[in-house]
């Protein structure tokens, strides 16, 4: 109840709480920065807001094309880091997508990273220019899965779709048959530099 008090009374005073307010550190104000800016930046470090709404306004302000928002950014990414992080790693767009929630976001920038690690994977296995069957292009996927501890079925379609491998199908005759080798035209990046 005391506390309640004492922010009641602190908050009811606009020049207290500039003074409190620089005094902390907390907030800033710059030059002739306007006060609307100002006052938004103590309601939102005196309304506590869930994730959701932090990345929500955080995409709003990014996106906006008025410039007075552009001083609330740097203010919260100060206060919540992952919103610059996530930002930078989906986009506006996928982040909206997902529904700003945290659980899907962290979910995407650890698929993201699993997709990574895997295109890493098959660039130290694969060649570019060399012409591989099916089963060893399934193989070396499966190989890769197993080392990751994770539980998907390997597919020559995945490496072009998931990974950005990119390659040229080929008939060519083996003395049980004819079958189709996947030549390696282009890997999404090379491991070798």
């Amino acid at each position: 109840m005391f506390a309640f008090k004492v922010q009641r009374e602190t908050y009811r005073n606009g020049i207290m709480v500039h003074r409190q307010t620089v005094e902390s550190d907390l907030l800033t104000t710059h030059g002739k920065q306007k006060w609307d800016v100002f006052d938004e930046q103590v309601e939102n470090t005196i309304t506590r807001t869930t994730f959701e709404e932090k990345m929500r306004q955080y995409i709003d302000y990014k996106t906006a094309p008025n410039a007075r928002f552009n001083l609330l950014i740097p203010y919260m990414e100060q206060q919540t880091p992952e919103l610059r992080d996530y930002y930078e790693m989906l986009g506006a767009d996928r982040i909206r997508a997902l529904g700003y929630k945290e659980c899907r976001l962290k979910n995407e920038v650890t698929a993201l990273s699993m997709n990574h690690e895997i295109q890493r994977q098959l660039c130290t296995r694969l060649s570019i220019g060399k012409r591989y069957t099916s089963t060893e292009l399934k193989d070396s996927l499966n190989s890769i899965y197993q080392l990751l501890h994770l539980k998907q079925q390997a597919t020559v379609p995945k490496l072009s779709k998931l990974y950005g491998i990119e390659m040229e199908k080929h008939k060519v005759t083996f003395e049980d048959g004819r079958r189709d080798v996947y030549e390696i035209v282009k890997m999404p990046f090379d491991t070798s530099a």
